[in-house]
């Protein structure tokens, strides 16, 4: 085999993929499950906040939801009721309408309700912070027992799948260096 034309350049090596990680809710830092330099799995959990008060809130929507729901089964009771008298000319158009408009408020507010307890099982989720990818914690930035806000950095953490390599490449042999070119 003919020879070929080696070059070597002194580079380093970084996560392609890097991400500071934070929670999507405020509070104060429950647990930091991990250590700088730990490898972990998609999902694995890296944080928690305390939870109490996402927790009182759950729990307050969940009690609104049972509420909605027993004032939806009421107005449908009531709205079938008058609506099977109005049918037999027993009740006027007026108690009729009250009674469709009573029942159509109660659907509104069950959905409304609803989406509260949706978003309350969100924020409480949000007290735990997860890997969004197999990667390693590049560093922790924050410690138990201290307060973070939404967005503020907690770990860094790096994709261990995809890595880099930065170099300088001389000018005389930039030339002889195409895009996709294969390296070791």
């Amino acid at each position: 085999t003919p020879a070929k034309n080696v070059s070597s350049f002194s580079g380093g090596t970084q996560a392609a993929t890097e991400a500071r990680l934070s929670f999507k809710v405020g509070g104060m830092i429950e647990q930091i499950a991990v250590d700088m330099g730990d490898t972990l799995k998609r999902g694995a959990v890296i944080a928690r906040l305390d939870d109490t008060d996402y927790i009182i809130n759950y729990n307050k929507a969940e009690a609104s939801l049972k509420s909605a729901e027993a004032a939806l089964t009421a107005a449908r009771s009531a709205f079938v009721r008058v609506e099977n008298l109005y049918v037999n000319n027993n009740v006027s158009l007026n108690e009729y309408e009250k009674a469709k408009t009573q029942f159509e408020s109660a659907e509104s507010m069950m959905k409304t309700v609803r989406s509260q307890l949706e978003a309350a099982q969100n924020q409480l989720d949000y007290t735990v912070l997860r890997a969004p990818f197999d990667g390693v914690v590049s560093s922790v930035m924050v410690k138990e027992s201290e307060m973070t806000g939404v967005g503020y950095p907690v770990v860094i953490f790096a994709s261990v799948n995809n890595l880099e390599v930065k170099t300088a490449v001389q000018e005389n042999v930039i030339g002889q260096i195409s895009r996709g070119q294969n390296a070791t």
